[in-house]
């Protein structure tokens, strides 16, 4: 509870590198915070995802993984998103500043999660500097 979450986009079967960038530096934040970092991954096929974002940080990975979860589809997605969310409650969640991650996701998680999720903080990066 209170982690920092990172939503990783597959893209045929393989993590986004903008996600790749966001556990990197979500790692540092969590270090910073003194929390855990943990990874959402979404998809088909997705074997092995586990230790491929750990190498990048993420202390537990939730992975869903079902044929009818690719393609990427908005209403399968955030579904699970907000379950999780419901459940764990992330103090910080980091989605990738792309069209799935932007625009796709976050508005309809900020509309579904309760009022205490709505306080949480959804940063979009594409190059991360922290101070």
């Amino acid at each position: 509870m209170n982690n920092i979450f990172v939503y990783c986009e597959i893209e045929d079967g393989k993590v986004a590198d903008v996600s790749l960038e966001l556990l990197t530096k979500g790692r540092v934040l969590a270090d910073t915070l003194g929390c855990d970092l943990e990874a959402l991954a979404i998809g088909y096929k997705l074997d092995g995802i586990e230790k491929e974002l750990a190498k990048y940080g993420a202390d537990t990975v939730h992975v869903a993984d079902a044929e009818c979860l690719s393609p990427y589809r908005t209403l399968p997605h955030t579904a699970i998103i907000c379950g999780i969310f419901k459940e764990e409650k992330p103090q910080i969640a980091l989605f990738g500043a792309s069209s799935v991650g932007r625009a796709k996701l976050r508005t309809p998680i900020l509309i579904l999660t309760s009022s205490s999720l709505r306080g949480t903080a959804f940063s979009y990066f594409t190059n991360i500097k922290l101070v």
